[in-house]
């Protein structure tokens, strides 16, 4: 019923540490070969050759998602799917970069559980967010959805949760558009002209859902329905007459 793809170009830069970095001598700061190792870097962002140090290349509009099981961090984390609200096992199809094949939640479980969280298994530096639900007729689209980013950094000191920070959001009642895509601004201040936002986990939360309404009915075929069959009778007011619509 819904898949995720997320589009991104990676600026992965060295930050030395000031701890077993460098050595001061007579001559000063010296920082040699044997220190690289040493230093803070997102694992796989740096290539240390006889030539010096220098950054990996990574190609623009990489989609960091198809390749997020492939890294691992701390004590053998893995990226890829770090939970979900609803149908854990199938939201590994998010990953996978087909169409075919779709993450959906069970109709059974409350909309707040219609979530999924995504580990890229690195910190990229990510241009923008790209949702795309399943093609018509595999699937209905969110009614309303946000997308939220995270960089890693706790939601509050010694929190397992992250600090999520709010990328972007569907506009209105959505019932027919299939690919949205998010432009990502920096969350803090830098150079003019840079945009995109670091991050490492990614959570498409749906918001709102029209599971239990369905198509506007007159009143007369509602009235001619068995009360079982019925629904809610939803009220609306325009101007200062009030009408309604009755949905099953």
């Amino acid at each position: 019923m819904k898949s995720v793809a997320i589009v991104g170009a990676a600026l992965l830069m060295a930050s030395p540490a000031w701890c077993q970095a460098y050595q001061l001598d007579e001559r000063g700061l010296n920082v040699a070969p044997e220190h690289w190792p040493e230093w803070g870097f997102p694992p796989g962002s740096l290539d240390f050759s006889d030539e010096g140090v220098r950054p990996v290349f990574v190609r623009e509009q990489v989609n960091a998602v198809l390749d997020a099981s492939a890294f691992t961090y701390g004590d053998g984390v893995q990226g890829g799917i770090r939970n979900a609200g609803t149908d854990l096992v199938g939201a590994a199809n998010i990953l996978d970069g087909r169409e075919d094949t779709f993450w959906e939640p069970d109709l059974a479980d409350p909309l707040d559980k219609w979530w999924v969280e995504i580990d890229l298994g690195r910190l990229v530096w990510a241009q923008k967010v790209v949702v795309k639900f399943a093609v018509e007729g595999q699937g209905d689209p969110f009614l309303q959805f946000k997308v939220l980013t995270a960089n890693g950094d706790p939601a509050f000191l010694q929190s397992k949760s992250f600090s999520y920070l709010p990328a972007g959001h569907s506009e209105g009642l959505n019932k027919s558009q299939r690919v949205y895509e998010f432009e990502l601004q920096p969350t803090r201040e830098v150079d003019p002209g840079l945009t995109g936002r670091l991050i490492q986990f990614l959570q498409v939360v749906a918001t709102a859902s029209d599971l239990g309404q369905a198509e506007q009915i007159s009143a007369a075929r509602w009235n001619s329905l068995p009360e079982e069959e019925r629904g809610d009778v939803l009220y609306f007011f325009a101007a200062d007459r009030p009408s309604n619509v009755r949905g099953h």
